[in-house]
C-alpha cells in the first residue's frame, strides 16, 4: 500500500470525506479495518456477532444500491 490519506468527518449530521492518493485497493483495505472497528466496538456494548454482521451487510448493501443508482442516472 503506497502512503496516502483518508479524512472523515461530520459536519450538521453529514459524513464528509476527502481521501489523497488512495486506490481502490487502498481504500478497500481501509474499510475492512473501519469495518473490523465497528464489530469491535460494537461487540464491547454488547451487540452479537451476528447482529454486527447484519448491521454491516446492510450498509454494503445500500452503499451497492446507491451506485448503482448514480451509474443509471449517469447514462
Amino acid at each position: 500500500m503506497e502512503d496516502c490519506r483518508v479524512e472523515i468527518a461530520v459536519r450538521d449530521g453529514k459524513v464528509d470525506m476527502r481521501a489523497e492518493h488512495v486506490s481502490l485497493e487502498d481504500m478497500t483495505a481501509i474499510c475492512g479495518v473501519l469495518q473490523v472497528m465497528v464489530g469491535r466496538n460494537a461487540m464491547m456494548r454488547g451487540a452479537d456477532l451476528e447482529m454486527v454482521k447484519d448491521k454491516l451487510l446492510d450498509v454494503y448493501l445500500a452503499a451497492m444500491n446507491d451506485l448503482e443508482r448514480q451509474e443509471g442516472e449517469n447514462e
